[in-house]
């Protein structure tokens, strides 16, 4: 007879034991693994409660860091935007600045023009199309108020968040204790639009306009010798010549408002007549002219000129200049043995900083400390006569100023060979400092260059302060005046003392298109009728040759009790102006307004 063992309590205890280490075991290199001490709640239900609160709190962190950046790359995009609209716009300043240059042709002016127009164009498109995540940064909108189609509804229809009012024809509801239908509006009724002339045409020439340039005249005829036009100045506009047979570009120097400038010089070499002087002359194109004069055909020799401009004068164009020839040595001047500084004197920054703003949700940049100008401020009472300073601009070295003090109260004056003097009693009231380069510089600007400093000087305190604030912008000063390099050699220049007429005969006429109102020419307010029903619903359109947009006028009724006509004339304008077209709408109320008023009918009653 056998024995089964169906049990044995050991070998279970034993098992059991194993199962639970090979259990924890799992916890274990689970939190190994994980580098976690919490992995579940049977880790413990606190810790883990714990836990999990904080990684909800790291992904809210997490999104917020997110936002935070979404919100950055939102303010880059309008910041880069908004840059872009200040570029264009120093673009159309300096534009601006072009266009009142006397050397620019009208149609110089009329390019710049369409470059400055084209300009504001690219800042309103920056501004419309900037959008971050179809938001729109610069406008303050997220839709664009701008009609491209012009559907006709009949009868006109509410149209939700429209600003344009449509409202229809009828209302239901009650007023006052009444039930509808009410009638608001006539209903409306789409007409063909008229043209306007009144006198039958379909289309005229607007007749009278146009430019005419001004003329001036110089003559030559009181010289009988061509050697008597050797070394002979004048001036045209800002501008000065001399004839001369050796020109060199470098050494007939004209002074003018304490500036000197490099005379342009006119080659007559060759020329065995003063008539054939003339002819230089007239070819040398003469600033301020449209290009070659004319030369007249009798003794007087006279030169007529065309100017670039309908402008006239009261002065002769035409003036005569001289300078005294010979040679300027450069000055020096010794110290002054003030205390100056050994380094850039250099202002500051702006210190700011940013202040979120509740009810605007941005920051508000809050400014702790304004930016100041680089200034040096010094007693000059006592340094000795003849002594000096260089003003050295830190911008670029090679532009130095120099000021030589000197006893008395002389103004700040400047000498043949660049420098200034003044007296040291004197008040000067802030003034520019200029360096002077020397006659081999053969441009037409004066040879003085701006220094980036300003100089005052009060009760024999003198002060210098740099153009612009910031740490960026600085000067330097040493004490006394050294310049080496030759002397200035200058020639002489005798004036021109012909006759000289002024630029006179210019005009500018404006193209007009006259209408006969005779026969509404009364006071009776039927023929008035008769004349605002002729115009009603009519349009005009002005074409201009140039090719630029075409002007409409569109003649309308506010009195009138049309949607279309009263409520929406923007919208319609808006379209035209969408389609190339620029159009203008004229109240006919104005009309029957001025007549009220006593005026008789005139074209301007109706603001064209």
């Amino acid at each position: 007879m056998a024995m089964t063992i169906m049990n044995d309590a050991s070998a279970s205890m034993t098992l059991g034991e194993l199962n639970k280490n090979i259990s924890e075991l799992g916890k274990q290199l689970k939190k190994v693994s994980s580098g976690m001490r919490i992995n579940g709640a049977g880790d413990g239900p606190s810790e883990f409660s714990i836990s999990e609160k904080m990684r909800v709190r790291i992904r809210a962190l997490d999104q917020d860091e997110r936002n935070v950046l979404n919100g950055a790359a939102l303010l880059r995009t309008a910041e880069g935007a908004i840059q872009s609209q200040i570029e264009i716009m120093k673009t159309i300043k300096q534009k601006v600045i072009d266009a009142d240059n006397d050397t620019n042709t009208d149609l110089d002016r009329m390019t710049i023009q369409k470059e400055i127009d084209q300009g504001y164009q690219q800042i309103e498109d920056i501004a419309q199309e900037t959008n971050y995540n179809g938001k729109r940064l610069l406008v303050g909108d997220t839709k664009i108020d701008e009609i491209y189609t012009w559907k006709i509804v009949s009868p006109p229809v509410t149209t939700p968040e429209s600003s344009l009012d449509l409202i229809p024809d009828q209302i239901t509801a009650e007023l006052d204790g009444q039930t509808g239908p009410f009638q608001l509006l006539s209903e409306y009724k789409e007409d063909a639009q008229k043209s306007f002339l009144l006198d039958g045409k379909s289309s005229v020439n607007l007749s009278g306009g146009g430019e005419v340039y001004s003329k001036f005249t110089m003559a030559f005829g009181n010289y009988t010798d061509p050697t008597q036009l050797e070394g002979i100045g004048f001036k045209s506009s800002s501008y000065y010549y001399v004839l001369t047979k050796n020109p060199s570009g470098t050494n007939y120097i004209a002074t003018a408002s304490n500036e000197k400038y490099v005379a342009r010089e006119i080659d007559i070499s060759g020329c065995d007549s003063v008539r054939a002087i003339a002819e230089k002359v007239a070819k040398a194109g003469i600033a301020g002219t449209t290009g070659n004069g004319t030369v007249s055909d009798d003794d007087t020799i006279t030169i007529t000129f065309t100017r670039n401009s309908t402008t006239n004068s009261t002065t002769p164009y035409i003036t005569g200049w001289s300078a005294m020839g010979g040679s300027v040595a450069l000055g020096n001047a010794g110290p002054t043995n003030l205390s100056l500084p050994s380094e850039s004197v250099r202002g500051t920054d702006e210190v700011s900083h940013l202040v979120h703003n509740p009810s605007t949700d941005l920051d508000d940049k809050i400014v702790d400390a304004e930016a100041t100008y680089a200034t040096l401020t010094r007693n000059i009472g006592t340094v000795p006569n003849d002594s000096g300073i260089t003003v050295t601009d830190t911008d670029d070295e090679r532009n130095q100023a120099y000021i030589k003090f000197v006893d008395g109260n002389s103004p700040l004056t400047r000498q043949d060979d660049g420098s200034y003097t003044v007296g040291k009693n004197a008040t000067v009231y802030s003034t520019a400092l200029y360096t002077r380069k020397s006659p081999t510089d053969t441009s037409d600007s004066s040879l003085g260059t701006r220094v980036n400093v300003y100089f005052s000087l009060s009760g024999k305190n003198m002060t210098l302060r740099a153009r612009s604030t910031g740490s960026a912008n600085g000067f330097e000063v040493s004490d006394g005046i050294t310049r080496t390099g030759d002397n200035w050699e200058y020639q002489a220049v005798s004036s021109y003392n012909g006759a000289a007429s002024n630029a006179t005969g210019g005009s500018s006429g404006q193209a007009s298109y006259a209408i006969d109102l005779s026969a509404y020419d009364t006071d009776d307010e039927a023929k008035l009728d008769e004349f605002i029903n002729s115009l009603l619903g009519t349009a005009m359109t002005l074409k201009r040759a140039s090719g630029n947009i075409d002007q409409k006028y569109e003649f309308i009724d506010t009195t009138r009790s049309s949607a279309m006509q009263v409520k929406n004339m923007d919208a319609i304008v808006q379209t035209q102006k969408s389609q190339g077209e620029d159009s203008t709408a004229v109240d006919l109320e104005t009309v029957r307004d001025a007549v009220k008023n006593g005026k008789r009918l005139q074209t301007r009653s109706l603001g064209l």
